[in-house]
């Protein structure tokens, strides 16, 4: 459905018949660009989503819910923004939930949506959460002494329950058919997150042990990957996991494939209370199970970069952690999820360290962020990243043809160019590039002292190359065809 859908697209697209008056080259550039926009338009996740909802919308009405707004990502969001600006002529209704005190979207207000504070749960809504967690009715005491502690918050009510229930201060009384507090004097910890972990220091402490290793791996636990990090045997894992589940801090049930927190806040909990040294001792063993999973198993080895970037990088190992962020950024960059991908590779240098294997790990990252500003037609960017790498053959050449590409689009901004030509530095391989096509504009304009002023400038500092030959040439009495075509291209195009 996606590919017909896109493939409508693809003959919308107007190119110029033969009895047009526009030249060849240029119909050669429209199509050139026009097949790039259908193919961005194919390998763009965002897009697809956004043209199978449009499209569906076509034979019925649809409700799109999305959940934890505040945790959302920049390729989220952006398909957000484009489906605001269409629920106006589709039936789509969006309905998003977030955390209270969290900042609302500038985008997502000035789309005319509307904001419902949710109120906490009633006497009645707490009797009702309650029933459903004990599988009994509550006693109208222990109604309200939940309402009183937690003003109806869900989370705090549920929390409460569990950790009731763990300290052994609910009783079921089948006379009444009642769950009914055992003491009403009870001290309970003054916050949510320690009213979580107290509910974890409360298990066994291997049991324990196991559960905050979990929260370093993240808030979906594979079994294997635990398997593998706890070196713990099969049988003695699903014990463990058994009693997790029973308290309700995992979901679902062994055995499965991977398993939750039973919420985002109660791993973030557990992450926050271990020390700085054990979470990086955890985060590195976590990050070597997972590189030897993609050195043994060629299916990981370019899904697993996220994580493996994530984790190296809080981890004691700096040169693994920039080249797994570099490696992520690339694959993001695949994905064409770009604003990803510049979070990775920028992450990939803000790495410090004395290490010469880390500064060619992040050479290589400035070449790929080069590689990236050029995917995005932002040369000037590129130039800068490139000549952070100029003394790597590919780059330098990356580096002159992103120049000239930022000469084509200044296209006859004569400022710019001299701009350009003022800011490098004065050895960079780019400022001959710079006089050829700031000589050419000249050249175009019949003012030849000035074009050769230029074009003297840049065989001045030209090293042998087709730059240095072209320079010569133009300097001579009768420029080859060649060199006429190809400057006409790049500047004139």
């Amino acid at each position: 459905m996606l590919a017909q859908q896109l493939d409508k697209s693809d003959t919308t697209s107007s190119i110029p018949t033969s009895q047009s008056k526009t030249s060849r080259s240029e119909v050669s550039l429209r199509k050139a660009a026009s097949m790039w926009h259908n193919l961005h338009r194919r390998m763009d996740p965002g897009q697809a989503i956004i043209s199978l909802l449009t499209e569906l919308a076509q034979t019925e009405s649809l409700i799109l819910i999305i959940e934890d707004l505040q945790w959302i990502d920049q390729a989220s969001q952006n398909v957000l923004l484009e489906l605001t600006k269409r629920v106006t002529t589709i039936p789509l209704l969006l309905l998003n939930t977030m955390r209270p005190g969290d900042k609302i979207p500038t985008w997502y207000t000035r789309s005319g949506g509307e904001l419902h504070t949710l109120a906490g749960l009633t006497h009645a809504g707490v009797a009702g959460l309650a029933a459903t967690q004990v599988q009994m009715q509550p006693s109208p005491d222990l109604v309200e002494w939940l309402f009183t502690r937690t003003q109806g918050n869900p989370l705090f009510v549920a929390q409460l329950l569990h950790t009731l229930e763990d300290s052994g201060n609910l009783i079921k009384d089948p006379a009444t058919e009642q769950t009914m507090l055992k003491h009403t004097q009870i001290t309970l910890p003054p916050t949510v997150r320690e009213i979580m972990l107290s509910r974890i220091d409360q298990l066994p402490e291997e049991t324990r042990t196991l559960c905050k290793l979990a929260a370093v791996i993240g808030e979906t636990v594979p079994f294997n990957l635990l398997a593998r990090v706890s070196a713990l045997s099969r049988p003695a894992l699903m014990s463990h996991i058994a009693v997790l589940a029973r308290r309700a801090l995992w979901t679902p049930a062994p055995p499965a494939f991977e398993y939750t927190f039973a919420h985002p806040l109660l791993r973030e909990a557990i992450y926050s209370s271990l020390s700085y040294s054990q979470r990086r001792a955890w985060h590195r063993a976590i990050a070597d199970c997972l590189a030897d999973e993609e050195a043994n198993d060629i299916k990981t080895a370019y899904t697993s970069m996220e994580m493996l970037a994530h984790h190296y990088t809080r981890s004691d190992a700096p040169v693994l952690g920039a080249r797994y962020s570099r490696l992520a950024g690339d694959r993001a960059c695949t994905q064409q999820a770009w604003d990803e991908a510049l979070s990775y590779y920028q992450q990939a240098l803000s790495i410090e360290g004395p290490d010469a294997a880390l500064r060619d790990e992040q050479y290589r990252t400035y070449e790929a962020l080069g590689d990236f500003f050029v995917l995005q037609g932002q040369y000037s960017n590129a130039v800068n990243a490139y000549q952070h790498v100029e003394h790597i053959p590919d780059a330098n050449i990356k580096l002159a043809l992103s120049g000239l590409q930022l000469c084509q689009d200044n296209d006859k901004n004569i400022t710019g160019l001299e701009a350009l030509w003022g800011t490098i530095p004065a050895n960079a391989r780019l400022r001959p590039w710079i006089a050829v096509a700031r000589g050419w504009l000249a050249h175009q304009a019949s003012t030849t002292d000035e074009a050769h002023h230029w074009w003297r400038q840049g065989l001045a500092i030209a090293e042998t190359g087709i730059v240095r030959e072209m320079l010569q040439a133009l300097l001579s009495s009768d420029i080859p065809t060649q060199y006429t075509d190809l400057l006409h291209a790049l500047v004139n195009s």
